[in-house]
């Protein structure tokens, strides 16, 4: 493939701020491939060519951007446990910001603070908080139950975490019974695994309490009842 054209496309990446160490990287190749294709190399492989082309330029991590996302994790992970002093030492994010965000006051903040927020959501939403105090942990749990915020799971289901436009509220009113029902059924083994009893998951989940023991116990002990035979 010719090379002029992946050789404008990376001068223009320079230019944008993007450097060595991030083109090489995105572009799975190495630095002296880079080189060449620079000092006028007339020909590189098809495949080369492609992946540094489809290389965009990093974002300015000084340019502000938007928080629905930022303030969307920051839920979710309180909703399992997480507090805003653990997200703010992990993050590295004052815990003034993150506290800023997840009130709705800040609705802007700077890429690289929302960037700090992703990354901690995506250490954090796979294991429970075993740092803070059992009280602590119950207080973020309550407060994310007061205020309907969605945890990890239903965001990983539903999808749309960063999408402005998406109503979490509503989301749900479009899934079919069965569809909803599956919802349901991962969002109590995923609390599960987080150490919730019944009643803490019947206080998130709208499944009858009944629903939500059968569940737990079908967990402990590996086998799934035949709800044909039950309901006869």
């Amino acid at each position: 493939m010719p090379t002029e054209p992946v050789a404008q496309h990376i001068r223009s990446l320079f230019e944008a701020g993007t450097s060595w160490p991030q083109l090489t990287e995105a572009a799975n190749c190495s630095t002296s491939t880079i080189y060449r294709i620079l000092g006028g190399q007339p020909l590189t492989r098809r495949s080369v060519a492609e992946r540094i082309l489809a290389v965009r330029p990093a974002p300015d991590p000084r340019a502000s951007t938007g928080t629905v996302g930022a303030r969307r994790r920051i839920q979710a992970l309180i909703s399992i446990g997480h507090t805003v002093v653990g997200i703010a030492v992990d993050s590295g994010v004052d815990s003034t910001t993150i506290n800023a965000i997840l009130n709705g006051r800040k609705l802007s903040a700077r890429h690289e603070t929302v960037e700090r927020i992703k990354r901690t959501y995506d250490r954090l939403s796979t294991r429970p908080n075993e740092e803070a105090r059992p009280a602590a942990i119950t207080a973020s749990r309550n407060r994310a139950v007061r205020q309907g915020w969605k945890d990890p799971l239903w965001w990983e289901d539903m999808g749309h975490i960063d999408d402005p436009d998406f109503d979490p509220g509503s989301a749900e009113k479009a899934l079919s019974r069965n569809e909803l029902a599956a919802l349901r059924r991962a969002e109590v083994e995923h609390l599960a695994s987080f150490g919730f009893n019944a009643e803490e998951i019947d206080d998130r989940v709208d499944l009858a309490l009944s629903s939500i023991k059968g569940i737990l116990l079908e967990l402990r002990t590996g086998q799934r009842r035949d709800r044909t035979k039950a309901a006869a």
